[in-house]
């Protein structure tokens, strides 16, 4: 990877040359109001769920520019480079080893997953710009807007990588919703069934002031029993494995995501945790008895929502975030406007985790499973997996000669609530007007709608996507839709404030660069992704034989890994707990 002094060279022979026009910084641009621009700043930023572009794409960004001119005297081109996840993590390799490019800002999730187009970079030596001491003379409002509320600094934390033995903040961190999975179901399919499972919907309805935990077996029975009465339903469960892992995977205290801590306290990857055989036999069972939907793996999102609609399918789980759930629970009730629709709480389960060994069965007698907790253990919510604090991030690649322009603009948009919020929702009074709060639980809650005489229009096409919200921080604002109904509103509330969470507790610490020399080694832990874990999402067996669960291969890959990635496991157990060590002093030296 170039170095930041490399570039510099390159760049004093450019200028030496006439300034080469495609080169950063020398063609300046004009903004949108025809101003010559001082400088273009331009973002490579991730496409959310369900974004599309307005037909006023334009007008916010001119909007932005003019209003950051007259409040700062600096003319900025603003360039948004909008791709899909994957497609973001392409264009971002493609372009990183070029000189001449306008690869200066990256937006897009924070993770130790190879599909960041972000992480791996803010870990390699050089690669991206420390922005710690930028940030403290440019950018106190985004740090304010980063430690308010972050309790044990996992925000914070999740901006600094060691990058070779150097500790820096190679990211910004934002600020999302830590609550926000759920599990939406088809109310009135579970009410078709009460008869046979002896569960009434409205006991487990969080609209309803007192509501109840399904446990983990009452869940497993009624999707059957929708599976084998209500006709139409082709799998009960729609979602990737993915979302498994978000809202039932942490019914056995299985953080899917993560790196997580093994029985002996030592930092492992994910697959190496307690009762990550539970949760894999989980999704087995699952897929081979048709609960779940089949190819679960590469169906896309779009055939989920579609069976949904149709009525294929009760329980729905693609990327179950509370405000997607929303606006599939709209569609479908659009399209069938006599079913009805819920939100449970987390999974309740058993303490004592032997009352799932059935799970290491062949099959289950689903007719006839136990009830949770009817021997040695005790009910237990351990609750849906928390979205992290720091969920997305934003790194300065090493090409990028102007970062102080940037940690500025956004430093702007976190200074005044109407900045951010032209940013987030457009235009006020052209796309958005604020509108009357809502009081839930005694709690209010500012909210914004679409002006009224646009609001049919915006509903089905908004004007502008929220291309501009570079980076969300619900500490600036976090305004509630004011559309949403007074049971949408429910939804939202109780979500957000009243579900309990779980993560593993290693959130917002990043392994740094592997050594070279360990790269065979951290190559075999990846060999768990075909022969174990294809296993479990598709529901088939495995092993030379094909004759062997997941659970068992799962043993065998453990046992296999403390032979052939020794010195990989004991490198990030060490390098964790250097970490942990090492924000304990930083933040302690803060205190």
């Amino acid at each position: 990877m170039k170095k930041r002094a490399v570039l510099s060279v390159a760049l004093s022979a450019a200028l030496a040359l006439g300034c080469a026009s495609a080169l950063v910084g020398c063609d300046r641009g004009t903004t949108q109001s025809g101003r010559e621009a001082d400088y273009t700043l331009t973002f490579y930023r991730s496409r959310n769920s369900g974004m599309t572009d307005g037909s006023d794409e334009d007008l916010v960004t001119q909007a932005l520019e003019d209003k950051y001119y007259e409040e700062t005297g600096d003319s900025v081109r603003l360039v948004m480079k909008m791709y899909s996840g994957n497609d973001l993590s392409t264009q971002v390799d493609i372009n990183y080893p070029k000189s001449n490019t306008d690869l200066e800002c990256v937006t897009h999730y924070l993770s130790d997953a190879d599909g960041s187009a972000i992480s791996k970079y803010a870990k390699e030596e050089g690669a991206t710009v420390d922005m710690k001491d930028l940030l403290e003379e440019y950018g106190q409002n985004i740090l304010k807007a980063i430690r308010t509320n972050d309790e044990g600094h996992l925000a914070e934390r999740a901006a600094w990588f060691k990058n070779g033995d150097e500790w820096g903040m190679h990211a910004i961190p934002g600020v999302s919703e830590e609550s926000c999975f759920a599990v939406l179901l088809r109310k009135d399919m579970v009410r078709a069934v009460q008869d046979v499972t002896g569960i009434d919907p409205e006991d487990y309805d969080i609209a309803n002031d007192e509501y109840g935990n399904l446990t983990f077996n009452e869940f497993y029975k009624l999707m059957w029993a929708i599976k084998q009465n209500v006709q139409g339903v082709t799998y009960p469960i729609v979602g990737a494995p993915w979302d498994i892992g978000r809202v039932f995977g942490t019914a056995f205290g299985v953080d899917a995501f993560n790196n997580a801590y093994d029985a002996d306290g030592n930092f492992v990857p994910s697959q190496l945790q307690p009762e990550y055989d539970r949760y894999l036999q989980m999704m087995w069972h699952w897929a081979k008895d048709g609960v779940w939907e089949k190819d679960a793996s590469v169906n896309s999102d779009d055939n989920r929502l579609t069976a949904f609609v149709a009525g294929q399918a009760a329980c729905y789980i693609a990327y179950p975030e509370i405000k997607n759930l929303i606006t599939v629970a709209r569609r479908a009730q659009a399209a069938n406007p006599g079913s009805e629709y819920m939100i449970i709480a987390p999974l309740a389960t058993s303490t004592d985790i032997s009352d799932y060994d059935y799970l290491f069965e062949d099959t289950v007698d689903i007719a006839n499973l136990p009830t949770e907790a009817s021997g040695e253990g005790e009910r237990q919510v351990i609750g849906n997996l928390s979205n992290p604090r720091a969920f997305y991030g934003l790194i300065l690649p090493y090409m990028n000669e102007q970062p102080e322009n940037y940690i500025k603009f956004i430093d702007w948009m976190y200074s005044d609530v109407e900045n951010y919020e032209l940013a987030k929702y457009g235009i006020k009074g052209t796309h958005w007007v604020e509108g009357e709060d809502k009081v839930v639980d005694g709690v209010s809650y500012k909210t914004w709608k679409y002006p009224d005489q646009y609001a049919a229009q915006y509903q089905e096409k908004a004007p502008y996507s929220g291309a501009w919200e570079i980076l969300e921080n619900i500490n600036v604002s976090n305004r509630l839709r004011y559309d949403y109904n007074t049971l949408e509103t429910k939804w939202y509330v109780k979500v957000t404030n009243d579900f309990e969470t779980y993560c593993s507790g290693t959130e917002g610490i990043w392994m740094g660069e592997i050594p070279r020399e360990l790269n065979s080694e951290a190559g075999h832990i990846g060999e768990w992704i075909e022969n174990v874990r294809g296993k479990a999402w598709a529901g088939i067996y495995g092993g030379p034989n094909r004759d062997q669960t997941p659970a068992e291969l799962l043993a065998e890959y453990a046992a296999d890994m403390q032979e052939k990635a020794p010195n990989y496991l004991k490198y990030i157990a060490d390098e964790h707990k250097a970490a942990q060590d090492y924000f304990d002093q930083l933040f302690a030296e803060k205190a």
